[in-house]
């Protein structure tokens, strides 16, 4: 990706990064994606769990936030994303976390996996529920809640990631966990 972004020159080795012809952008991002799980199949094999051989363990906190915003504005092409291709946008820590389970704080990124329950949920959903059941959720349900901006939702969708409407929040989020709420917030 480093030739799409100039965020990314420094880890390129190129002086300055490539540029793209104006308009391009989406249709060349949609061909790196499809070039990198290609190549992601070749080295999966050889190392599993390696992440498309992309060494993402060494990404910035910035270098993830330009990839995950690269990926939500060009990679999604006009035919949906082969299996291949899903299979590396999921592997890629860019996906920005509702909430840190590690300190409460949003920010985080992580890979996603759609059958692990992950879900985008809109920051103001989590003001309508009760005082405190939020930050009451364990971490284990916390940490499968993705920030949400509208504009990410075409990336979410190919991804397999359900919106989080309210119901769909209580459902599967706060209900199940009932039992780590006080007296109090189950009451609310």
């Amino acid at each position: 990706m480093p030739v799409l972004d100039p965020r990314f020159a420094p880890r390129s080795g190129l002086a300055a990064p490539l540029s793209l012809a104006a308009g391009s952008a989406a249709s060349d991002c949609a061909a790196l994606v499809s070039r990198m799980a290609s190549l992601s199949g070749r080295v999966s094999a050889a190392a599993p769990g390696a992440a498309a051989g992309l060494a993402t363990e060494l990404w910035s906190a910035g270098e993830r936030q330009a990839v995950f915003e690269l990926l939500a504005r060009h990679a999604l092409p006009s035919s949906p994303p082969r299996a291949e291709e899903l299979a590396l946008l999921r592997s890629l820590p860019v996906y920005p976390r509702l909430v840190s389970p590690d300190d409460g704080e949003a920010g985080s990124r992580t890979s996603v996996d759609a059958a692990a329950g992950y879900a985008a949920c809109p920051q103001p959903l989590l003001q309508l529920l009760p005082r405190g059941a939020a930050e009451a959720l364990p971490p284990s349900a916390s940490r499968l809640l993705l920030a949400h901006r509208p504009e990410w939702q075409p990336l979410y969708a190919a991804l397999g990631l359900p919106l989080l409407d309210l119901a769909a929040l209580l459902a599967a989020f706060v209900v199940p966990h009932l039992g780590s709420l006080s007296d109090t917030q189950q009451v609310a």
